[in-house]
């Protein structure tokens, strides 16, 4: 116990709310409870009217059907990619065959064609980019070539200088 001026206080928390204002608090946190838990319950489950519907249902298995139709599309071209892929690689800039080229280039217009004719769907992309890369790596392997023999006739064309400086040295 503590003495304060004289008089003994027992230590005791003091009530600071009447019973009426704690049935009061605990009536407006039941209600604000309830109304923030319904507000979020209709935008949950009752705003959105195809929730329980079948139609999220229908578009699923239509999107799986197309997913599906993709990956057929996608393995039938596998086999024409794996034919393109040793043609570019056979083609021998050296040579004059322009029939391997046009028969390369038409296989690339095809893969384009699958693209400008699925546009709305992305993942056809796929198709004009590997188109792109093929028609890229004959062009750098043309241009490879054509480098390699530029280099190879000036070297000889240099040769052929440093001999006629050497004889008309010895002369």
């Amino acid at each position: 116990m503590k003495s304060i001026g004289g008089k003994q206080m027992a230590d005791k928390k003091v009530n600071r709310f009447t019973a009426k204002e704690k049935t009061l608090g605990l009536f407006y946190m039941i209600m604000l409870f309830l109304a923030v838990s319904g507000t979020c319950s209709y935008f949950m489950f009752f705003s959105n009217p195809n929730l329980g519907s079948s139609d999220g249902k229908a578009l699923a298995m239509e999107g799986l059907k197309r997913i599906s139709a993709f990956q057929k599309f996608q393995g039938e071209r596998m086999e024409k990619l794996e034919l393109l892929d040793g043609k570019v690689n056979a083609i021998d800039p050296g040579l004059k065959a322009s029939y391997e080229k046009s028969e390369v280039k038409y296989m690339l217009g095809e893969f384009n064609k699958d693209y400008e004719d699925n546009r709305f769907d992305d993942r056809f992309r796929i198709f004009a980019l590997v188109s792109r890369f093929y028609e890229y790596k004959m062009f750098t392997k043309e241009r490879i070539w054509a480098s390699k023999k530029n280099i190879q006739h000036f070297s000889d064309k240099y040769d052929f200088c440093e001999g006629c400086i050497e004889s008309l040295n010895k002369e």
